[in-house]
């Protein structure tokens, strides 16, 4: 099996193009984001259980996750959040887990931005962090998500401080400057994860 290598970081730090420059490189890339989508389409077994748990006002008209009342939902109540993610995580994993196995690059990399928070720490052999100032993780999400201040920080806060995710990361790149310098930074990454998963 390669090495399994996780990405993670706070809303905002920078991710996705860390995980889209180590793509470019040949490298294959699992965002559990996108397979928390997959297994939310309309119809599938996940989907039914949280409209058993949180009722049609979980739901679209047309079946599909309702994400705007959900992430308000599960961000004013803790347990809510608790109990999406005992439903979701399970099923995440196990098809993370799948596509690790299924992996054929040098090493591979599976974005999980609740890496240490739901302990996915067993699928993974090498923990990498991404961190970036606060301001500018800020007004980047609210840039992209057309969310408020105050909604940005709300989910912020309800997230894994940067102080605790680089005390359990193997590896921490700072976002502090341009794309381009995350780009080399990214690229010299890529270098030493050749080196770790040739066993040098």
């Amino acid at each position: 099996m390669n090495l399994r290598v996780g990405l993670t970081g706070g809303i905002g730090s920078g991710k996705t193009q860390v995980s889209n420059e180590l793509e470019k490189l040949g490298i294959d890339i699992i965002d559990t984001d996108d397979i928390a989508r997959e297994i939310v389409k309309p119809g599938s077994p996940t989907i039914i259980k949280i409209a058993e748990h949180f009722g049609q006002q979980a739901l679209t008209d047309t079946g599909a996750l309702n994400r705007n009342w959900m992430r308000k939902h599960v961000f004013e109540h803790a347990e809510a959040r608790a109990e999406l993610e005992r439903i979701t995580h399970p099923v995440i994993a196990d098809i993370t887990e799948q596509r690790l196995r299924e992996s054929s690059s040098a090493y591979c990399v599976a974005v999980i931005p609740l890496l240490f928070e739901s302990e996915f720490t067993h699928l993974i052999d090498h923990t990498i962090v991404v961190v970036a100032p606060e301001e500018e993780r800020i007004a980047r999400v609210m840039r992209r998500s057309q969310l408020s201040r105050a909604d940005v920080l709300k989910m912020m806060t309800a997230q894994m401080s940067d102080a605790e995710r680089t005390a359990r990361a193997d590896t921490v790149i700072r976002n502090d400057g341009s794309l381009d310098k995350l780009g080399k930074v990214t690229r010299e990454l890529h270098v030493q994860l050749l080196r770790l998963a040739a066993g040098n």
